[in-house]
């Protein structure tokens, strides 16, 4: 009966410290950093091209869809932004590509890290 308690208490302690713990590591995970400053930026080892619309083909659109991304310590592309957009379907066109596409990551302290990055896709008609 006596055991009960202590072994209740004991669970509560390791339950708090590997909250802590995943808190603490998720934290990290999470934090996004800016190329420079002992950041190295993320070098793209496969790429895909966007499609070209047919509503833009119609319109004979043209342009450039700036697209802001996050690089995780993985390689993969997350939070896709447009923020400079050409319309047409283009738009959605260049951040699929793009969340196709994979990274050797960027890296702080010779540890991959997460790496905000821009990428610029051209759409032109030949």
């Amino acid at each position: 009966m006596t055991q009960l308690p202590r072994n209740v208490g004991l669970a509560a302690v390791l339950a708090i410290l590997v909250f802590s713990v995943c808190t603490t590591a998720q934290t990290q995970d999470e934090t996004v950093y800016a190329v420079g400053n002992g950041v190295s930026a993320p070098i793209p080892i496969r790429n895909v091209q966007p499609s070209y619309t047919p509503e833009a083909r119609d319109a004979h659109a043209t342009g450039t869809v700036q697209l802001e991304a996050v690089v995780g310590t993985d390689g993969s592309v997350s939070k896709i932004q447009v923020i400079g957009s050409v319309g047409y379907g283009l738009d959605e066109s260049a951040a699929k590509a793009l969340s196709e596409w994979r990274f050797k990551p960027g890296t702080k302290d010779g540890k991959p890290v997460n790496v905000r990055i821009q990428i610029t896709m051209n759409f032109s008609l030949r």
